[in-house]
């Protein structure tokens, strides 16, 4: 699904970029303790995240609810 225009498209990348620094981070904290492990698992986390989240959109929302336990037919 593409983005419908370059506002969107900012947004998604915005939001997915967050929600990979927000997980990059609480990995890094956790599995590392070098700085720059935790600036890789920031990196990695945050691309994967915000590019994930431009692919494929909603679903990526979604799929990310139902791995977290929360179904969207509530």
């Amino acid at each position: 699904m593409k983005a419908r225009d370059g506002s969107e498209a900012a947004a998604r990348l915005g939001c997915g970029a967050l929600l990979g620094l927000v997980l990059g981070a609480s990995y890094g904290f956790y599995w590392t303790d070098t700085s720059l492990g935790f600036v890789a698992y920031l990196i990695v986390f945050v691309l994967v995240c915000a590019l994930s989240a431009l692919r494929f959109g909603d679903r990526f929302w979604l799929g990310l609810r139902s791995l977290l336990g929360y179904w969207h037919d509530r």
